[in-house]
């Protein structure tokens, strides 16, 4: 997965859907991700770019979780994405 998928849908539920919440904070964390991703990238230290790289894997399975929606998740994964969007 790259930075495209913050632009997915990643929830198939309206405003009603209790994921939905969730859905909008994963994606502006993703937001903030991918623009410290850039700010890295465009660092020439290898430093900055094993850190982007990081980061890039971590929005990555992030992502990964919520790609086919939230309104069907288990438990266990919306209390992964919400400890994941109170960090950083």
């Amino acid at each position: 997965m790259t930075t495209e998928h913050t632009n997915e849908q990643l929830s198939s539920g309206g405003p009603g859907d209790p994921g939905q919440e969730l859905e909008d904070r994963v994606r502006a964390k993703a937001k903030r991700m991918e623009a410290k991703i850039l700010e890295l990238r465009a660092d020439a230290s290898e430093s900055a770019r094993t850190k982007a790289d990081e980061i890039q894997r971590e929005l990555d399975e992030a992502l990964g979780h919520v790609k086919e929606g939230l309104s069907n998740a288990r438990e266990e994964t919306l209390q992964t994405l919400n400890d994941w969007v109170k960090k950083m």
